[in-house]
C-alpha cells in the first residue's frame, strides 16, 4: 500500500529517514556538511521554515513549517540529491535511504518543543556528546551559524508562546528524558482534537460541524482516516461522529508512524 500523506497549508512535520539497512550513511563528517548544504539549496528553490533538525550516522532528523504543501517532493529530491552523491564518492549503487521516508504531523506547540528537544538529544542519548549544544551536526536555536539553515527568530518566537524558560534549558532540561517515547505516546487533549477536528469538516466538506446526514461514506472514511493520521484517537473520532468504534478501527488511517 502507498505511503499516505495529508498535506495542509503551513503544516508543520518531523521527518525522519535512515540508511537502507540501517547502515550507515553518513560516514564522513564532510558528508553531513554536505546534506546541510543540500538542504541550503532546496531552501533557494522551495516554501519551508527548518526548525530544527539532527544528522547522524545513519539517520537524520528534519522539523519543518511546509509552507506550500511541497514536503514529499522537498524531502524526495534532498535524499535523492544526497544518494547521488553518495554513490558517486563511495562507487556504490541502488537507494541510499530507507523509503519512503517517514512523517508525523506536528499540531501543537507542546508536541512541537517535544520533537525538537528529542531530536537536538539524539546525540546525547547516543553518547557522542554531553550536551546538545556540543553536537556540530545539530541545528542552531539561536543566531548565525555556518549554514543558516533554522528560522532562529521564528523558531524563538513559537517558544516564547509556549513557556517562559529559555528554549536552551528546556532542551537541556529534557535531555535525560525518554523522548522516543514521548513522542509515541502523545495525543490531542479532546478540546484540542476537536477543534482539530473541525477544522477537518470544514476544510474537506465545507460544514462547521459534523454532519453524517450530509456527508457520503467516501467522505465520512476520509475525514475518519486523516482525523487519527493527525494524532486523534479511535475513541476520540466515535465520540465526535457518533460511529462504532469497530467502524472507526476500520477506516482508520493505515501508515505507520515516526
Amino acid at each position: 500500500m502507498a505511503y499516505k500523506r495529508f498535506l495542509f497549508d503551513n503544516g508543520v512535520y518531523h521527518a525522519y529517514n535512515r540508511g537502507r539497512n540501517k547502515k550507515r550513511i553518513f560516514l564522513e563528517p564532510s558528508d553531513k556538511d554536505v546534506f546541510r548544504k543540500i538542504i541550503s539549496e532546496s531552501q533557494k528553490t522551495n516554501h519551508f521554515r527548518l526548525l530544527a533538525y539532527s544528522i547522524m550516522g545513519n539517520h537524520d532528523h528534519l522539523i519543518f513549517m511546509d509552507v506550500c504543501k511541497e514536503m514529499p517532493g522537498i524531502i524526495g529530491t534532498i535524499q535523492e540529491t544526497y544518494a547521488k552523491y553518495y554513490n558517486a564518492k563511495y562507487n556504490s549503487t541502488g537507494p541510499v535511504f530507507t523509503n519512503p521516508f517517514k512523517s508525523k504531523p506536528i499540531t501543537t506547540l507542546d508536541y512541537l518543543f517535544t520533537s525538537i528537544s528529542y531530536t537536538l538529544n539524539n546525540p546525547v542519548e547516543a553518547e557522542m556528546v554531553e550536551k546538545f549544544s556540543d553536537y556540530e551536526w545539530n541545528s542552531e536555536i539561536y543566531g548565525a551559524s555556518k549554514f543558516n539553515l533554522i528560522d532562529t527568530t521564528y523558531l524563538n518566537y513559537l517558544f516564547k508562546q509556549y513557556s517562559d524558560s529559555s528554549l536552551e534549558n528546556f532542551i537541556k532540561e529534557n535531555s535525560t528524558k525518554d523522548h522516543l517515547s514521548d513522542i509515541e505516546i502523545y495525543s490531542l487533549q479532546d478540546l484540542e482534537a476537536l477543534d482539530l477536528f473541525n477544522c477537518f469538516v470544514k476544510e474537506m466538506t465545507g460544514l462547521n460541524s459534523f454532519n453524517m446526514n450530509c456527508l457520503s461514506p467516501d467522505q465520512i472514511n476520509s475525514l475518519i482516516e486523516k482525523a487519527n493520521y493527525y494524532g486523534l484517537s479511535i475513541r476520540q473520532i466515535a465520540s465526535f461522529t457518533n460511529l462504532p468504534i469497530n467502524y472507526i478501527k476500520k477506516h482508520k488511517s493505515k501508515r505507520g508512524y515516526l
